[in-house]
Protein backbone atom coordinates (compact mmCIF):
# COMPACT_ATOMS: atom_id res chain seq x y z
CA UNK A 1 0.00 0.00 0.00
CA UNK A 2 1.54 3.16 -1.10
CA UNK A 3 1.53 6.08 1.41
CA UNK A 4 -1.11 8.30 -0.45
CA UNK A 5 -3.40 5.10 -0.50
CA UNK A 6 -2.66 4.74 3.74
CA UNK A 7 -3.63 8.16 4.51
CA UNK A 8 -6.50 8.23 2.47
CA UNK A 9 -7.75 4.77 4.05
CA UNK A 10 -6.59 6.25 7.60
CA UNK A 11 -9.18 9.08 6.61
CA UNK A 12 -11.63 6.91 6.34
CA UNK A 13 -10.84 5.13 8.93
CA UNK A 14 -10.71 8.09 10.96
CA UNK A 15 -13.93 9.59 9.59
CA UNK A 16 -16.06 6.70 10.12
CA UNK A 17 -16.77 7.06 13.93
CA UNK A 18 -17.23 10.92 13.11
CA UNK A 19 -20.17 9.71 10.21
CA UNK A 20 -21.68 7.46 12.48
CA UNK A 21 -21.55 9.45 15.79
CA UNK A 22 -23.65 12.14 13.58
CA UNK A 23 -26.14 9.48 12.73
CA UNK A 24 -26.86 8.74 15.20
CA UNK A 25 -27.38 12.42 17.07
CA UNK A 26 -29.70 12.69 13.75
CA UNK A 27 -31.65 9.65 14.90
CA UNK A 28 -31.41 10.89 18.44
CA UNK A 29 -32.97 14.56 17.23
CA UNK A 30 -35.74 12.80 14.75
CA UNK A 31 -36.95 10.48 17.71
CA UNK A 32 -37.18 13.54 20.01
CA UNK A 33 -39.15 15.49 17.55
CA UNK A 34 -41.43 12.11 17.37
CA UNK A 35 -41.42 12.54 20.66
CA UNK A 36 -42.47 15.70 21.05
CA UNK A 37 -44.93 15.94 18.65
CA UNK A 38 -47.06 12.57 19.95
CA UNK A 39 -47.32 15.20 23.36
CA UNK A 40 -48.40 17.65 21.11
CA UNK A 41 -51.11 15.44 19.84
CA UNK A 42 -52.28 14.16 22.82
CA UNK A 43 -52.76 17.74 24.03
CA UNK A 44 -54.67 18.91 20.94
CA UNK A 45 -56.76 16.04 21.32
CA UNK A 46 -57.42 16.24 24.89
CA UNK A 47 -58.29 20.29 24.27
CA UNK A 48 -60.54 19.34 21.25
CA UNK A 49 -58.46 21.19 18.75
CA UNK A 50 -59.22 18.75 16.10
CA UNK A 51 -57.69 21.26 13.70
CA UNK A 52 -54.20 21.35 15.87
CA UNK A 53 -54.97 17.27 15.85
CA UNK A 54 -54.77 16.92 12.02
CA UNK A 55 -52.03 18.98 11.58
CA UNK A 56 -49.83 17.47 14.07
CA UNK A 57 -50.94 13.99 13.26
CA UNK A 58 -49.67 14.93 9.47
CA UNK A 59 -46.43 16.29 10.73
CA UNK A 60 -45.75 12.58 12.66
CA UNK A 61 -46.56 10.79 9.38
CA UNK A 62 -44.70 12.64 7.13
CA UNK A 63 -41.70 11.22 9.21
CA UNK A 64 -43.21 7.64 10.34
CA UNK A 65 -45.78 6.58 7.65
CA UNK A 66 -47.28 3.39 9.55
CA UNK A 67 -47.62 5.43 12.65
CA UNK A 68 -51.14 4.74 13.83
CA UNK A 69 -51.81 6.86 16.69
CA UNK A 70 -50.79 9.79 14.11
CA UNK A 71 -53.54 8.08 11.55
CA UNK A 72 -56.10 8.15 13.57
CA UNK A 73 -55.53 11.79 15.10
CA UNK A 74 -55.73 12.73 11.13
CA UNK A 75 -58.97 10.77 11.05
CA UNK A 76 -60.66 12.30 14.04
CA UNK A 77 -59.25 15.73 12.60
CA UNK A 78 -61.32 14.53 9.19
CA UNK A 79 -64.08 13.72 10.93
CA UNK A 80 -64.73 16.71 12.64
CA UNK A 81 -64.15 18.69 9.95
CA UNK A 82 -66.95 16.62 8.38
CA UNK A 83 -65.02 15.19 5.49
CA UNK A 84 -66.24 11.74 6.20
CA UNK A 85 -65.49 9.69 3.17
CA UNK A 86 -61.43 10.72 3.83
CA UNK A 87 -62.42 9.97 7.76
CA UNK A 88 -63.50 6.44 7.06
CA UNK A 89 -60.01 5.98 4.27
CA UNK A 90 -58.25 7.10 7.85
CA UNK A 91 -59.51 4.57 9.77
CA UNK A 92 -59.27 1.99 8.36
CA UNK A 93 -55.72 2.61 7.88
CA UNK A 94 -55.00 3.20 11.25
CA UNK A 95 -56.85 -0.05 12.31
CA UNK A 96 -54.72 -1.92 9.48
CA UNK A 97 -51.38 -0.37 11.37
CA UNK A 98 -52.73 -0.96 15.10
CA UNK A 99 -53.47 -4.47 14.09
CA UNK A 100 -50.28 -5.85 14.35
CA UNK A 101 -50.13 -4.44 17.71
CA UNK A 102 -50.67 -6.60 21.23
CA UNK A 103 -51.12 -5.30 24.42
CA UNK A 104 -54.89 -3.49 26.19
CA UNK A 105 -53.75 -0.50 24.57
CA UNK A 106 -53.89 -1.36 21.65
CA UNK A 107 -56.78 -3.64 21.89
CA UNK A 108 -59.12 -0.78 23.48
CA UNK A 109 -57.47 2.18 20.63
CA UNK A 110 -59.02 -0.73 18.20
CA UNK A 111 -62.46 -0.65 20.06
CA UNK A 112 -62.63 3.25 20.09
CA UNK A 113 -61.61 3.59 16.15
CA UNK A 114 -64.09 0.86 15.50
CA UNK A 115 -67.33 2.99 16.57
CA UNK A 116 -65.97 6.24 15.60
CA UNK A 117 -65.42 4.51 12.26
CA UNK A 118 -69.21 3.49 13.04
CA UNK A 119 -70.11 7.11 13.28
CA UNK A 120 -68.69 7.89 9.79
CA UNK A 121 -70.09 5.65 8.09
CA UNK A 122 -73.83 6.58 10.02
CA UNK A 123 -72.81 9.80 8.84
CA UNK A 124 -72.52 8.74 5.24
CA UNK A 125 -75.66 6.67 5.36
CA UNK A 126 -73.89 3.42 5.17
CA UNK A 127 -76.15 1.83 7.99
CA UNK A 128 -75.24 -2.00 7.38
CA UNK A 129 -71.42 -1.26 7.60
CA UNK A 130 -71.80 0.96 10.95
CA UNK A 131 -73.93 -1.18 11.98
CA UNK A 132 -71.19 -4.00 11.60
CA UNK A 133 -68.19 -1.76 12.91
CA UNK A 134 -69.74 -1.38 15.98
CA UNK A 135 -70.83 -5.25 16.01
CA UNK A 136 -66.95 -5.94 15.58
CA UNK A 137 -66.02 -2.91 18.87
CA UNK A 138 -68.33 -4.40 21.08
CA UNK A 139 -66.25 -7.49 22.15
CA UNK A 140 -63.22 -5.66 22.79
CA UNK A 141 -65.07 -2.62 25.05
CA UNK A 142 -65.15 -3.03 28.63
CA UNK A 143 -69.02 -2.67 28.56
CA UNK A 144 -69.77 -4.64 25.34
CA UNK A 145 -73.36 -4.83 26.73
CA UNK A 146 -73.58 -0.79 26.21
CA UNK A 147 -72.34 -1.07 22.20
CA UNK A 148 -74.79 -4.05 21.64
CA UNK A 149 -77.77 -1.88 23.18
CA UNK A 150 -77.04 1.33 21.09
CA UNK A 151 -76.88 -0.63 17.74
CA UNK A 152 -80.22 -2.41 19.05
CA UNK A 153 -82.11 1.42 19.41
CA UNK A 154 -80.37 2.31 16.13
CA UNK A 155 -81.96 -0.82 14.40
CA UNK A 156 -85.04 -0.40 16.48
CA UNK A 157 -85.48 3.46 15.38
CA UNK A 158 -84.96 2.99 11.96
CA UNK A 159 -88.21 -0.08 12.09
CA UNK A 160 -84.97 -2.58 11.03
CA UNK A 161 -86.93 -4.94 13.59
CA UNK A 162 -84.94 -8.26 12.81
CA UNK A 163 -81.66 -6.11 13.42
CA UNK A 164 -83.38 -4.99 16.72
CA UNK A 165 -84.18 -8.31 17.83
CA UNK A 166 -80.79 -9.85 17.05
CA UNK A 167 -78.90 -6.88 19.04
CA UNK A 168 -81.87 -7.02 22.09
CA UNK A 169 -80.80 -10.60 22.34
CA UNK A 170 -76.72 -9.93 21.58
CA UNK A 171 -76.84 -6.86 24.71
CA UNK A 172 -79.12 -9.52 27.29
CA UNK A 173 -76.43 -11.87 26.46
CA UNK A 174 -74.04 -9.84 28.37
CA UNK A 175 -75.99 -7.37 30.17
CA UNK A 176 -79.44 -9.48 31.46
CA UNK A 177 -80.75 -6.78 33.41
CA UNK A 178 -80.90 -4.11 30.99
CA UNK A 179 -84.85 -3.80 30.81
CA UNK A 180 -84.79 -1.52 27.95
CA UNK A 181 -83.47 -4.65 25.91
CA UNK A 182 -86.05 -6.53 27.09
CA UNK A 183 -88.77 -4.04 26.09
CA UNK A 184 -87.44 -3.94 23.01
CA UNK A 185 -87.56 -7.82 22.66
CA UNK A 186 -91.01 -8.24 23.51
CA UNK A 187 -92.17 -5.26 21.27
CA UNK A 188 -91.09 -7.00 18.37
CA UNK A 189 -92.13 -10.67 18.62
CA UNK A 190 -95.40 -8.51 19.81
CA UNK A 191 -95.31 -7.11 16.12
CA UNK A 192 -94.83 -10.06 14.50
CA UNK A 193 -98.36 -11.53 17.00
CA UNK A 194 -101.37 -12.38 14.35
CA UNK A 195 -104.59 -12.90 14.91
CA UNK A 196 -106.71 -15.87 14.91
CA UNK A 197 -110.66 -15.58 13.81
CA UNK A 198 -111.78 -19.50 14.59
CA UNK A 199 -110.11 -19.25 17.66
CA UNK A 200 -110.85 -15.24 18.35
CA UNK A 201 -107.16 -15.13 20.09
CA UNK A 202 -103.78 -13.64 18.94
CA UNK A 203 -101.23 -16.14 18.24
CA UNK A 204 -98.17 -14.50 19.94
CA UNK A 205 -94.15 -15.65 19.06
CA UNK A 206 -92.52 -17.48 21.64
CA UNK A 207 -90.75 -15.45 24.23
CA UNK A 208 -93.01 -12.48 23.60
CA UNK A 209 -95.21 -12.28 26.73
CA UNK A 210 -91.73 -13.22 28.62
CA UNK A 211 -89.80 -10.79 27.45
CA UNK A 212 -92.43 -7.86 28.70
CA UNK A 213 -92.94 -9.71 31.95
CA UNK A 214 -89.27 -9.53 32.44
CA UNK A 215 -89.58 -5.87 31.56
CA UNK A 216 -91.85 -5.13 34.51
CA UNK A 217 -89.73 -6.97 36.77
CA UNK A 218 -86.76 -4.84 36.36
CA UNK A 219 -88.80 -1.77 36.02
CA UNK A 220 -92.29 -2.01 37.70
CA UNK A 221 -92.69 1.84 37.56
CA UNK A 222 -90.98 2.16 34.72
CA UNK A 223 -91.77 4.96 31.66
CA UNK A 224 -92.96 2.01 29.84
CA UNK A 225 -95.10 0.03 32.11
CA UNK A 226 -98.41 1.15 31.78
CA UNK A 227 -98.05 0.41 28.09
CA UNK A 228 -96.42 -3.12 28.78
CA UNK A 229 -99.15 -4.03 31.09
CA UNK A 230 -102.03 -2.87 28.57
CA UNK A 231 -100.32 -5.13 25.94
CA UNK A 232 -100.14 -7.91 28.05
CA UNK A 233 -103.71 -7.88 29.12
CA UNK A 234 -104.83 -6.76 25.44
CA UNK A 235 -102.80 -10.44 24.08
CA UNK A 236 -103.60 -12.28 27.01
CA UNK A 237 -107.53 -12.29 25.87
CA UNK A 238 -108.16 -9.94 28.78
CA UNK A 239 -108.76 -6.25 27.76
CA UNK A 240 -111.80 -4.55 28.43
Amino acid sequence: MTSRTASGFLRSVLALPLALGAAALLADDAASDTTALKSQLESARESRDWVGVGAVARQILAHDAKNWEAERGLAQSLFHAEQYPEAVDAYKKALELVSVQTGAAARAATGDMLIDEGDCLLKLHRFDDAVNAYDQAAPLSSDPGKIYFNICTVEYNHGYKDGALKFAEKTLSVAPANAEAYYIKGSVLVSRATWDAEEGKYTIPDGAIEALNKYLSLKPTGSRADEVRKTIKLLSGNAD
